[in-house]
């Protein structure tokens, strides 16, 4: 009897025990989860906090802004005010400028080789005086084809020439690249830019311009950049945007701008940088606007979002451009209702002058409305 109570004994002491040891176990593996997740959440903290936008401090709050513009200077009457960009590092989709263009490079850049169509269609001589361009990641294929056989067939018949803008592929994706453009011909390879997000929101549209201008073999009276995200009803954009726009030239069909220095798109305002421009979604520029803007950037070096860029390239150049704003059926979102009041004057010729740089059409009201529609 004495026996088995003591291996009652020994056997309840040793599941004590060994719970005892279980527990201390359990303890010291939750602790150091614990202790893990606190170093990892720190250690993001920190790192963030390195890398906030310049309006904000390391508690969260806002700093003011500078003021923008400076409303302090009297102006006589008729006198126009002068504008400049903000003095800020801009954000680009939550990158800063400075830290964007110190990125290192992520594979060489090696030239595009010349890849014709292996069957190109027959040229049937017609004028195409519009660019549709497409901004588009080397390696979205599926959108390009999406797009391509969507609406880009649908109005095949608009006089437009319908063209893919992707930066440089990298050596994995060149063969593939190459053996696209041989078979649909419609792509324009920045072969001397990095694919990547910041590029592509940044300089890529100034340098697709450039590209036009250095090495296009044919110049057009209008250009339209789009993103890849847009159904384009190409053939509404064309009648009541680009073809009341344009006239024959005396003795010939060759249809000519009747307009220069003109931006087509929806008015935004970005609260962020201050700054007012066309959205950059989808909009249209003149070819003086195609030659002008990469000029600006060799002189002015300005990194910011592509459509901040424009503005801030514009009033550094002391360029004003007629702006024409897409109405609310078009693009029904009336963004343009933000711009501060401080942001609007009125021209020599009394046509509505904003952010320095944009000039409304005549007529043609805060509300983005002609007077004769109201």
């Amino acid at each position: 009897m004495a026996a088995r109570r003591s291996w009652i004994y020994e056997s309840v002491r040793g599941a004590s025990v060994a719970r005892s040891r279980m527990t201390t176990t359990r303890y010291w593996v939750m602790l150091s989860s614990f202790v893990a997740v606190a170093l990892i959440l720190l250690g993001m903290h920190l790192h963030s906090s390195t890398r906030l936008p310049p309006l904000y401090s390391k508690t969260g709050k806002v700093k003011p802004p500078p003021p923008y513009p400076d409303t302090s200077v009297v102006l006589a009457e008729g006198e126009l005010r002068e504008w400049v960009p903000p003095e800020m590092d801009a954000l680009v989709h939550g990158v800063r400028a400075s830290d964007g263009i110190r990125r290192d490079p992520k594979y060489k850049l090696e030239k595009f080789p010349y890849s014709p169509m292996d069957n190109p269609p027959h040229d049937d001589g017609h004028q195409r005086p519009w660019l549709g361009a497409v901004i588009c990641s080397a390696w979205d294929l599926k959108r390009r084809m999406l797009i391509r056989y969507t609406w880009m067939k649908l109005y095949k018949d608009v006089p437009m020439d319908q063209r893919f803008v992707i930066s440089n592929p990298g050596p994995r994706w060149m063969d593939i690249i190459r053996q696209e453009n041989r078979t649909y011909g419609d792509l324009i390879v920045l072969d001397h830019l990095q694919e990547d997000d910041f590029t592509a929101n940044t300089v890529k549209t100034i340098e697709f311009y450039r590209w036009l201008v250095e090495k296009s073999p044919r110049k057009y009276e209008f250009v339209t950049k789009m993103d890849t995200d847009l159904w384009v009803n190409a053939r509404g954009y064309y009648d009541r945007q680009i073809l009341p726009r344009l006239e024959a030239q005396a003795g010939n069909t060759t249809l000519v701008s009747t307009v220069d220095y003109t931006v087509i798109g929806q008015f935004y305002y970005d609260s962020y940088h201050k700054t007012s421009f066309p959205h950059g979604a989808i909009y249209t520029v003149t070819w003086d606007i195609v030659q002008l803007l990469p000029v600006l950037q060799d002189k002015f070096h300005v990194i910011a979002g592509e459509d901040v860029t424009m503005a801030w390239l514009l009033m550094k150049g002391k360029q004003k451009v007629n702006m024409a704003v897409l109405n609310e059926q078009e693009t029904p979102r009336p963004h343009y209702t933000a711009i501060p009041d401080s942001f609007w004057e009125t021209d020599k010729d009394g046509r509505l002058l904003c952010n320095g740089v944009w000039k409304l059409e005549a007529g043609v009201g805060r509300d983005m409305k002609k007077t004769d529609d109201k």
